[in-house]
C-alpha cells in the first residue's frame, strides 16, 4: 500500500507546486493509484497547514454536506487529526449534518485519499490538520451557498482542497470503459478532455493538467498554461 504510493509519487516528474486544490480519483489504488500521484505530487507540505477533503456520498442520501463525528482518522502511516476549530465554525452555520460512525466507516470517497494525504505530508506530519466533508446531491442554490462558504478558506494559501472524484460517472463518457473509448475513439476521448478543460479554464483556474494514457496524442486547443502528459488520465488543479 504505502510502498506503492511512494513508488507512484517518485515516478511523477512534472510538478507545478504549490497546488491550492487538486482533483483526484477515489477508486481502488490498483485502478487509479498511479493517476492520483500526479495530483498529490503538486502538494507542497512546507506551506500546507490544513487540508479540506471533499468526497461525494455513496451510501446515504444527503441533500447537504456532512461532517465527521470523530477526532482522528487512522492511516497505515500515522493518524490524521481533524481540525475541530474549523469543524465548530462550519457547524455553527447550520448548513451541515453529522455523519454516523457507520457512514463514516463505509464511505470510500474520503477514505481513499487519507493514505495519499499522509504520504504527501509526511515530512510535516505534526504540522497540519484535515477537514473531511461528505458532499451530498446539492441543488444549484446550495452549491452556491457552500461555494461561498468554502471560498474564504480557499483564499488562504495555507489551505489545500482535495476534491475526490470518479471522473467518468457523468457526461458523454458515463460509465464507459476508458480503455474501450481510447482504443476505439482516441480522438473523441481527447475532444472530451478538451471540452472539460475549456469549462475549467473559463472558470479562471490558473493551471489545469491532464495526463493522457500512452498512445493518445493531443490535438488540443487547450490554452498555453495547460500541460499534457502521456502517462495516465488524471487531473490536478493548481
Amino acid at each position: 500500500g504505502t510502498r506503492r504510493i511512494k513508488c507512484w509519487l517518485s515516478q511523477v516528474q512534472s510538478t507545478k507546486r504549490p497546488a491550492r486544490a487538486i482533483i483526484a480519483p477515489h477508486a481502488g489504488y490498483t485502478y487509479c493509484g498511479s493517476c492520483a500521484a500526479h495530483a498529490y505530487k503538486q502538494v507542497d507540505p512546507s506551506i500546507t497547514r490544513r487540508i479540506f477533503i471533499l468526497g461525494p456520498s455513496h451510501h446515504v442520501p444527503l441533500s447537504r454536506c456532512a461532517l465527521s463525528s470523530v477526532d482522528i482518522y487512522r492511516t497505515p502511516l500515522y493518524d490524521l487529526r481533524i481540525d475541530q476549530k474549523v469543524y465548530a465554525d462550519l457547524w455553527k452555520t447550520g448548513m451541515f449534518e453529522r455523519m454516523s460512525l457507520q457512514t463514516d466507516e463505509d464511505e470510500h470517497s474520503i477514505e481513499m485519499h487519507l493514505p495519499y494525504t499522509a504520504k504527501a505530508m509526511e515530512s510535516h506530519k505534526d504540522e497540519f490538520t484535515i477537514v473531511p466533508v461528505l458532499v451530498g446531491a446539492l441543488s444549484e442554490t446550495k452549491e452556491q451557498e457552500f461555494g461561498k462558504l468554502f471560498s474564504k478558506y480557499l483564499a488562504d494559501p495555507c489551505n489545500l482542497f482535495v476534491v475526490s472524484s470518479d471522473f467518468c460517472h457523468w457526461g458523454k463518457l458515463n460509465y464507459i470503459s476508458q480503455n474501450m473509448v481510447l482504443l476505439t475513439f482516441p480522438n473523441l476521448f481527447l475532444f472530451y478532455c478538451d471540452e472539460l478543460l475549456s469549462i475549467i479554464y473559463s472558470s479562471g483556474s490558473q493551471t489545469f493538467s491532464v495526463h493522457c494514457p500512452s498512445g493518445a496524442t493531443n490535438s488540443s486547443s487547450v490554452p498555453p498554461t495547460q500541460g499534457w502528459d502521456s502517462n495516465f488520465c488524471g487531473c490536478g488543479l493548481i
